[in-house]
């Protein structure tokens, strides 16, 4: 099923990506192709999860939201075209600034939030969040809550756990990687950089200079300062 999953991802990214306009435009294109990909491939899959348990995840809780969020050029582009010109511009800037080069765990510690946080704790940019974040799932909030509150607690936790924790269901996961593997392939065949980077460091880069937009569909590394260091991605299935 994943590597199924991975090919059609490919392939409707890449159709979405040929569809031609400007740089953002082929990025919201291409990003929601590979967000439609990730839904039907959840719901299907979504009722022999719950099987083992619920899913806890419910609009305002946001307690996932005090970390580093890894995103491909095309969803960084995309998000930042969903916020230009709206008051979440400021927001990001704040954000970036307030993280400065802090690594994931040190955000965690920090208890920096996501600055797409609406006041009740829903996100702003919902329909354009990453992939990452429609992957991640918990079944019990309150541990969700424990991890966001003493980091340092859930790290040391997590270095003795072997296998997936019954609170977060590794499968959606699974799902994530295989379409940001499809989008990143498709991505590739059009010469767009591959890296993994930082949401909010990628977004703020787009907005301090518009054209890093066009550049970065263009093939263009524009984005390498927000490039996520791979001993510094925040854990999978973590809260």
């Amino acid at each position: 099923m994943v590597a199924h999953l991975r090919l059609r991802t490919r392939v409707a990214v890449a159709d979405a990506l040929r569809a031609g306009g400007g740089a953002a435009a082929r990025a919201r294109a291409a990003h929601r192709a590979a967000c439609d990909a990730f839904g039907t491939a959840w719901e299907a899959a979504r009722a022999d999860v719950e099987r083992q348990g619920p899913i806890a995840c419910a609009a305002g809780c946001s307690a996932c939201c005090h970390q580093h969020v890894a995103v491909s050029a095309i969803e960084a582009v995309a998000v930042a075209d969903a916020i230009t010109g709206t008051q979440l511009e400021a927001c990001v800037r704040a954000a970036d600034a307030a993280m400065g080069t802090l690594d994931a765990p040190a955000r965690r510690r920090a208890r920096i939030p996501c600055p797409f946080l609406d006041a009740d704790g829903s996100c702003a940019i919902h329909l354009a969040r990453p992939l990452r974040c429609r992957g991640v799932h918990g079944r019990d909030a309150a541990i969700c809550r424990a991890q966001t509150d003493d980091p340092d607690a859930a790290d040391a936790e997590r270095r003795t756990r072997s296998g997936e924790h019954p609170a977060f269901p590794l499968a959606p996961v699974r799902l994530a990687d295989a379409v940001l593997a499809g989008l990143a392939e498709a991505g590739a065949e059009r010469g767009i950089a591959d890296d993994t980077l930082e949401l909010v460091r990628a977004v703020a880069l787009l907005l301090e200079e518009p054209g890093r937009a066009e550049a970065t569909m263009a093939g263009a590394d524009d984005l390498a300062a927000a490039r996520l260091d791979v001993a510094r991605r925040p854990p999978v299935a973590s809260a």
